[in-house]
């Protein structure tokens, strides 16, 4: 068995628009170990959201690979796929997509409830404490600060313990200072519970905490580095 986390061999991903296939990835190969901080860089249209989706599992490739601990999910049927979502992968965005009807509490503990059937509100309660939110618990997302928002979605993501978490843009919102303590949550999970990050942005001063720095253009890898 591999011990690689993921294993990326020949993706390549069209998008129709009329008569015209546009290229969004075009034979990608890379391999990420388990527990790294990876940062993927790119200009606008570089493909970087779509390698996301890709392994995340809710778009279809074109052609090529994609094997995530040990399954190769371009073969999943739809089923098959939301439970690989459900139970292996956490999602940050760069809006944090939180119920706004809900508390932060609940927003957490309606992601814990996917994988966990007991003890999700514990869980969701002790997730927020690492974040440092245990006094805005019962805070609803309007009641929050962008930051507060973002560690909101960081501590949803985190409560399903998945292997693989991954990120579209989680500071492109945030003030220098905010992004920084946001970093530091996601980079402490990524030491301590061995999580593996995947994450997508413009923002290049992210790639000083990276393990490896993945750079794309118009849908191809042109170069990879450890740290900026």
């Amino acid at each position: 068995m591999s011990k690689s986390m993921i294993q990326i061999a020949g993706l390549t991903k069209f998008y129709e628009q009329g008569e015209v296939a546009i290229p969004a990835l075009n034979g990608i190969d890379l391999i990420i170990e388990k527990g790294q901080f990876i940062v993927i860089l790119g200009p606008s249209g570089s493909g970087k959201t779509t390698l996301l989706n890709l392994v995340g599992g809710i778009d279809y490739k074109t052609e090529g690979s994609i094997i995530v601990n040990n399954q190769e999910i371009t073969c999943l049927r739809e089923k098959e796929l939301t439970e690989y979502r459900k139970r292996e992968i956490g999602f940050i965005f760069q809006f944090y997509n939180l119920i706004p009807t809900l508390t932060a509490s609940e927003n957490v503990e309606i992601a814990a409830r996917l994988k966990f059937s007991q003890n999700a509100r514990n869980k969701a309660l002790a997730m927020l404490a690492e974040v440092g939110l245990a006094e805005k618990a019962h805070k609803f997302p309007s009641q929050l600060s962008g930051g507060e928002q973002q560690r909101v979605a960081i501590a949803r993501a985190l409560v399903k313990e998945p292997d693989l978490i991954l990120a579209d843009e989680p500071t492109g919102n945030l003030d220098s200072v905010t992004s920084d303590k946001i970093l530091s949550v996601m980079v402490k999970a990524c030491k301590e519970r061995s999580t593996t990050f995947l994450i997508v942005t413009h923002n290049r001063s992210i790639s000083k905490l990276a393990d490896k720095i993945i750079y794309l253009k118009d849908g191809k890898i042109f170069g990879t580095s450890d740290s900026e």
